[in-house]
C-alpha cells in the first residue's frame, strides 16, 4: 500500500513523492526502478521551483548511489546500464562515500552515526583509502561509547520508575494490611457467633494476597538494584538512592590504569568493521572480568583505550597491588590472543599499560548523559605512563613503585628518568611477575 501511494504521487509528478519513491526503491535494492524515477525527475521541467527539484534530485541521487555502492561492496552484480557512461565501480563507490559522508554530517541519530560510520569505513577500505577508513572506524567506536552512556542514563531512569512503582505498591500493601485488620475484627465477631468457616476463608485469602504482593515488590526492587549496579559503584548507588544525588569526593590515594593498543589504526585497515568491533569487545569483556576479580572499578573506554582504577569509591590499602596484578593479567590475555592470531596468520593486538598512584576526585558527571568518572593530575600522569611505556610491558610510576616494591611475587626493571609528554622527565619502572 505504501508503494502504491508513492506510485500515485509519482504519476502526478510531485517531486517530494518522487524522492520518496527513489528512497523506497533504493532501500529495497530495486536499483533499475530507482534509476528510472531519477531519470524522470531530471526530465521533468515544471511544477516546482528549479532549486526545489535540484535539491530533491540531489537527495535522490544520494540514496540511489549509496545503494549502488553497497551493492558493489557486497559483491552483488549491478546492471551495466546503471553504472552510467564512462563510470566504473570504483567511481561509483567514491560517489557512495561522498553522499554517505555528507548525510552523516547532518545526522542526529547516534545509532545511525555508529552504523553508517562503519559502512563508510568499509567503503573507504574498498577504495584503498586506509587513513580515511581507520578514521571512520574510530568515529564509529566513539559513537558506540556515547550510545553506552545513553543506555546508562536510560537504566537510571528505569530504576527511578521501578522505585516509584515499588513505593506505590508498598503504600497499597499498608492500606491492604489495615483493611485486613479491620476484616479480622469483623471475622472475629463472626467467629464469636459461630462463623469459623468464613473466618478461615477470609484470612487465607488475605494471606495469599499479601504474600503475592510482597513477592512482586521484592522482585521489582531486586531488578532495580541490578540495573543501577550495572552503571554505578555500589557505594555511589546507595548514596544516589538515599539522597537523590551523589556528591563528588576526594580520594586521597587511588591507583589508575590506562591501556592502549599499539598500531590500532594500522590494525583497523586490515580488518572489516565487524571483526574490529568484535575483537575490541572480546578484549574489553575480558578486561571487565579481570578488574572485577581484583576489586577495581571500570571508569570508561575511549575507542581502543581502557581506563580503570583501584581504591575507590571505598579506599583500601591494597589498591596498587590489585591494579598491578590486574594489569599483568590483561597483558597476558592480549599476549595469548597474539599467539593465537599469529598461528592463524591474522592481524593481532599488542598492548601498552600505564599505572600511577595519587589523589583523585571521583563522582557522577552530567545530567542527561551521566557517568561515574575521576579527575586530577593522577589521571593525566597514568595516561603518560601508558604512552611512555613499551609494547607488552606494564609501566608504573615512582609513586606506585614505592607502594609495591616489597610485594612478594613481583620484580621490577628500573628505566631511569624517561621523558613524558607535558610532564618532563619521570622515574619509571617495568613490573613483572616472578616466573
Amino acid at each position: 500500500s505504501l508503494r502504491n501511494a508513492r506510485l500515485a504521487g509519482y504519476d502526478r509528478k510531485v517531486p517530494s513523492i518522487q524522492l520518496d519513491l527513489v528512497q523506497y526503491y533504493s532501500e529495497n535494492r530495486q536499483l533499475p526502478e530507482a534509476a528510472a524515477v531519477l531519470d524522470s525527475m531530471e526530465r521533468y521541467p515544471g511544477g516546482a521551483e528549479p532549486e526545489v527539484i535540484a535539491a530533491n534530485l540531489e537527495m535522490g541521487l544520494a540514496a540511489y548511489r549509496e545503494a549502488l555502492g553497497m551493492e558493489l561492496l557486497a559483491g552483488r552484480p549491478v546492471p551495466t546500464d546503471l553504472l552510467e557512461a564512462g563510470r566504473d565501480a570504483r567511481e561509483l563507490l567514491a560517489d557512495a562515500a561522498k553522499f554517505l559522508a555528507e548525510g552523516l554530517e547532518n545526522s542526529g541519530d547516534l545509532r545511525a552515526l555508529y552504523l553508517d560510520n562503519q559502512r563508510l569505513g568499509a567503503i573507504y577500505q574498498a577504495l584503498g583509502d586506509h587513513k580515511a577508513s581507520a578514521e571512520r572506524y574510530r568515529r564509529s567506536l566513539q559513537y558506540k561509547d556515547t550510545l553506552a552512556v545513553n543506555q546508562a542514563q536510560f537504566l537510571l531512569k528505569q530504576y527511578e520508575r521501578d522505585q516509584e512503582l515499588a513505593t506505590r505498591r508498598e503504600a497499597d500493601l499498608r492500606l491492604a494490611n489495615e483493611r485486613q485488620k479491620q476484616q479480622f475484627r469483623f471475622y472475629s465477631t463472626l467467629a464469636a457467633g459461630g462463623g469459623l468457616f468464613l473466618l478461615a476463608i477470609g484470612l487465607w485469602s488475605r494471606l495469599r494476597y499479601t504474600r503475592r504482593t510482597n513477592a512482586i515488590i521484592t522482585r521489582e526492587k531486586e531488578r532495580s538494584e541490578e540495573l543501577l549496579l550495572n552503571i554505578l559503584p555500589e557505594e555511589v548507588a546507595e548514596e544516589l538512592k538515599e539522597k537523590g544525588e551523589a556528591d563528588a569526593r576526594l580520594i586521597e590515594q587511588a591507583t589508575v590504569l590506562f591501556t592502549d593498543f599499539k598500531g590500532f589504526t594500522a590494525y583497523s585497515e586490515k580488518m572489516s568493521p565487524q571483526q574490529l568491533v568484535k575483537d575490541l569487545h572480546l578484549s574489553f569483556t575480558a578486561f571487565d572480568e579481570i578488574i572485577a576479580r581484583h576489586g577495581m572499578e571500570k571508569i570508561k573506554t575511549i575507542v581502543d583505550a581502557y581506563m580503570a582504577a583501584g581504591g575507590l569509591p571505598t579506599p583500601n590499602t591494597t589498591h596498587a597491588t590489585d591494579v598491578i596484578k590486574a594489569a599483568l593479567a590483561m597483558r597476558d590475555f592480549i599476549a595469548e590472543g597474539k599467539r593465537y592470531k599469529l598461528e592463524k596468520g591474522l592481524p593481532y593486538f599488542e598492548i601498552r599499560i600505564g599505572i600511577h598512584t595519587g589523589p583523585v576526585v571521583a563522582g557522577i558527571v552530567g545530567v542527561k548523559k551521566f557517568s561515574y568518572d575521576i579527575w586530577g593530575d593522577t589521571v593525566n600522569t597514568a595516561s603518560r605512563m601508558e604512552s611512555s611505556g613499551e609494547v607488552g610491558q606494564v609501566n608504573i610510576s615512582e609513586a606506585t613503585y614505592a607502594l609495591v616494591k616489597n610485594e612478594s611475587g613481583l620484580t621490577f626493571t628500573p628505566r631511569g628518568k624517561v621523558q613524558a609528554k607535558g610532564k618532563g622527565e619521570m622515574e619509571m619502572y617495568f613490573v613483572h611477575t616472578i616466573a
